[in-house]
């Protein structure tokens, strides 16, 4: 047997074996397809019979067709079901419906019924629980009725007794009223006049609006002569009044032109003048101008002395030297009728200068000891840094300055003008602000981190190179 010959015969026998499988899958799938077929048929036969109706019989009709059949059927009978489900439904609620308007309208007749006990207690019900719908519908307009007509009797009674009760009250009131007016007239008349007659007492209602008309005629009476009297006791006392502040005004004049020559006499003497006698004058305001005159002559003085001062400042003064962080200079100028004087006083005008210089330096220095030593919440060395730091600037004054350059002018008016310039080391300041810290009892405990500062290491090196003060 050639190859050819063998593909062949193999071809043929798979074709052979696959139609063989296709017959048996074909035919099982038929068995299947029938026996759901059937279970269907069952399903719906007895979900017929279940809703009350009788299943169509098969008779000649194949399975599909009565499939089909079983369905149409099983659909009319619930649709007819669900026809006669919405009757009955509609049904029970037009019965629950009628029950609660009956209901309803037995307790409205309870309720009318009630209310005209309340109201009165002896009437009689012009109904008495009739059973018919009809009857119970009259029972409630009747009752309603018979409740209004109670009801309105009882509200025009109400009203009358509250007409009635109104007018005698207010019949009290008035009474009431006029008394408390009479008791008020005549209180004003006896505050008024203590010793006044009151021109009448009755108490009869017609006498009482006399009494009335007559107390407020002599009330009147008193008003208007006490009236009189205290404007009579006014025109006297505005009058004092008018003459008290006219001799108040004319003292007043006589202290402002007294203050005006004490302010112009003292301005005399800023500008270094003696104020003229006043006898020399016939009166206070002649008096004022001269002073005034003898002013503009001292400030034009003034102007030619500070000019001729002005040309005399040496260059020194004008533009000191600079200074540097531990060397200050400062300068004074001061005026005197005496040499020394001058000198004294500027003198001390730089030293003035120089503390407040001083100050601010070492202040500085204070607050960056106790930032850098993490002394901000520590109070007691707080304060004791403060108090060294007071105490040098104090020292500043007394020693360790020394006078650089000095210069004397001689003015018109036979006085000195002094300027001064004054040179100081402020290493001296820093050297006794450490030695201080190093003894401070109250720094001792803070001493190692005080000295471990950089601004206790910077005064340190600047206190050495000015002094060869090393520190221990």
């Amino acid at each position: 047997m050639n190859k050819l010959t063998k593909i062949i015969l193999t071809f043929l026998l798979l074709v052979t074996v696959a139609m063989g499988y296709s017959t048996v899958a074909m035919a099982d799938s038929k068995s299947e397809l029938k026996q759901k077929e059937k279970q269907l048929i069952t399903e719906m036969v007895q979900e017929i019979e279940d809703l009350g109706a009788t299943p169509i019989k098969k008779g000649f009709k194949g399975r599909k067709k009565y499939i089909s059949a079983l369905k149409e059927q099983l659909e009319d009978i619930k649709k007819a079901k669900k026809k006669a489900d919405e009757k009955k439904k509609a049904e029970n609620n037009k019965a629950d419906e009628k029950k609660k308007a009956e209901k309803k309208k037995q307790a409205l007749m309870d309720d009318l019924r009630k209310q005209i006990i309340d109201l009165d207690p002896d009437a009689k019900l012009v109904t008495d629980d009739s059973s018919d719908v009809l009857d119970k519908d009259k029972d409630i307009i009747a009752l309603k009725k018979q409740l209004e007509d109670i009801i309105n009797a009882k509200k025009r009674a109400d009203e009358k007794r509250k007409a009635e009760k109104k007018k005698a009250d207010e019949k009290r009131k008035a009474e009431k009223k006029k008394q408390a007016l009479m008791d008020d007239l005549r209180k004003q008349i006896i505050d008024l006049d203590p010793d006044a007659k009151l021109v009448t007492d009755g108490t009869d209602e017609l006498d009482q609006d006399k009494d009335i008309i007559a107390l407020k005629k002599q009330l009147e009476d008193i008003i208007n002569a006490k009236k009189r009297a205290d404007e009579k006791r006014k025109a006297e006392k505005k009058k004092a009044d008018e003459k008290k502040k006219a001799e108040e005004a004319k003292e007043k004049e006589k202290e402002k032109r007294v203050a005006v020559i004490v302010r112009v006499k003292k301005e005399i003497y800023f500008l270094g003048g003696t104020p003229m006698a006043e006898f020399e004058v016939e009166s206070e305001d002649a008096y004022i101008e001269a002073l005034k005159k003898q002013i503009e002559e001292l400030k034009i003085q003034k102007e030619a002395e500070e000019k001729e001062i002005a040309e005399s400042i040496p260059e020194w003064y004008l533009m000191p030297p600079q200074g540097s962080d531990v060397l200050m200079y400062v300068r004074g100028s001061a005026v005197s009728d005496q040499l020394q004087l001058a000198l004294d006083f500027a003198t001390n005008a730089a030293l003035k200068n120089l503390g407040k210089k001083v100050e601010t330096r070492v202040a500085s220095k204070a607050k960056q000891t106790i930032r850098q030593a993490g002394m901000g919440e520590d109070q007691v060395s707080k304060t004791e840094i403060n108090l060294i730091s007071s105490t040098v600037m104090d020292e500043v004054t007394l020693s360790g300055y020394e006078t650089v350059e000095t210069k004397l002018v001689s003015l018109d008016n036979g006085s000195y003008r002094a300027f001064i310039l004054l040179k100081y080391p402020v290493a001296k300041a820093y050297k006794s602000y450490i030695e201080k810290i190093d003894k401070s009892p109250e720094l001792k405990g803070r001493l190692t981190k005080i000295k471990g500062t950089d601004i206790y290491k910077e005064l340190k090196k600047a206190v050495a190179r000015y002094s060869g003060y090393s520190g221990s």
